[in-house]
């Protein structure tokens, strides 16, 4: 299986990123590989996604669609695993850990196996790296236009909550 890591951090809430991330429906507008996305609910409150890719012509396969059943605990992570797919496994995990300055540490993993032959995989696996390269990239611009940034824990201390004490300096003799 091959693994695919990235790491970024986001100026932004977990629970905000999160939502970014399970907003699937914005997906076509967002990556043009995706071509069209849908989330169902499943029996016993689980989910569904399914989304049809835009492939590359050398990509040997008569449909384009992917379903992953996805799970997740807002704001930690939300995980993704192969139903149906043109790739022969198919796993995914976005974990999201609060940030010291106030927004998240992203990690995305994917481990997949593509199932084609050697040459098609080698091509394939340099497509996909890539793919998800720029994918992060528009993702990170989209969260910038969408999400309004987290409040870092040193601002929110240096403005107190309305209707609370702040302590002053007392003047000194001779300053305004």
């Amino acid at each position: 299986m091959k693994q695919v890591i990235q790491q970024k951090y986001l100026p932004h809430a977990p629970s905000d990123v999160y939502d970014l991330i399970m907003d699937v429906r914005s997906y076509p507008a967002l990556f043009p590989m995706v071509k069209s996305a849908k989330m169902t609910q499943t029996p016993g409150g689980g989910r569904e996604v399914a989304l049809e890719f835009n492939l590359p012509p050398l990509v040997p396969v008569k449909d384009p669609v992917h379903v992953a059943r996805v799970t997740g605990i807002k704001p930690d992570w939300i995980a993704a695993s192969r139903v149906k797919s043109p790739l022969k496994a198919m796993d995914m995990r976005w974990d999201l850990k609060p940030a010291g300055q106030g927004g998240t540490n992203l990690t995305f993993q994917m481990d997949y196996e593509l199932g084609f032959g050697f040459l098609v995989n080698a091509l394939l696996q340099t497509y996909i790296d890539d793919l998800l390269k720029k994918a992060m990239t528009r993702f990170e611009a989209h969260a910038a236009q969408t999400i309004k940034p987290a409040a870092s824990p040193v601002a929110a201390n240096q403005n107190p909550a309305p209707g609370t004490m702040q302590k002053t300096k007392k003047p000194t003799p001779g300053s305004p």
